[in-house]
């Protein structure tokens, strides 16, 4: 979420021609989901999942908070080829990006293993990152609302999100959203020259 002080950023459009039209349609077809994309106010985001075509703009907004907050927790930016290692990480390919009116890239959000254990395959990891020119317009809302379709289609039942203690705007959305606070660590963050906590929250979604 976008803090006080913060400014936007510009960042490279990357062009994926035919190659996010094929696998626009491919991923309509596993995610029937993605099909329901609602207007917000006087525009439409389009949710859809990650192509390799997005690592630029995906790691762009991804660095933005790396190097003006505490929402996003490396010390320095990505190269653009960490977004293949990030996408490895979600439950079946479920890097979701947000286009806007123009097909610009303006937000992500990943449903990633919880301890990448069998234990709990039924518990999700979620987190979401949104250019600022785009925070408060809604599609925080709408990338989880698509996070949960997309979980149940997996059988996940159980939601998890950690947030910094610096990130008042991340723990006012999860709450407003349903989230739970079960838990917090004291000090065990360092970055930008402050100490911070660690809050755990959780959502039942069965």
């Amino acid at each position: 979420m976008k803090g006080k002080g913060e400014t936007s950023f510009p960042y490279t459009v990357c062009g994926a021609g035919g190659v996010r039209t094929k696998n626009h349609i491919d991923n309509i077809l596993r995610f029937p989901f993605l099909n329901r994309i609602k207007p917000l106010g006087v525009s439409m985001y389009k949710i859809r999942i990650s192509n390799d075509g997005d690592q630029e703009q995906a790691i762009a907004i991804f660095n933005y908070y790396i190097e003006n907050s505490m929402a996003a927790y490396p010390q320095k930016s990505l190269p653009a080829q960490a977004w293949n290692f990030i996408k490895s990480k979600c439950i079946g390919g479920t890097a979701l990006v947000a286009e806007d009116a123009e097909g610009i890239v303006v937000g992500f959000a990943l449903l990633k293993s919880f301890m990448e254990l069998d234990t709990f395959a039924d518990t999700a990891d979620i987190g979401y990152f949104i250019h600022p020119d785009h925070v408060g317009k809604g599609l925080g809302k709408l990338f989880l609302a698509r996070l949960e379709e997309a979980a149940r289609s997996f059988g996940i039942t159980t939601l998890v999100a950690n947030v910094s203690s610096e990130n008042s705007d991340s723990i006012a959305f999860h709450e407003r959203l349903g989230f739970i606070k079960c838990g917090e660590i004291p000090g065990v963050g360092k970055k930008l020259g402050k100490t911070f906590n660690v809050l755990w929250y959780y959502k039942n979604i069965n």
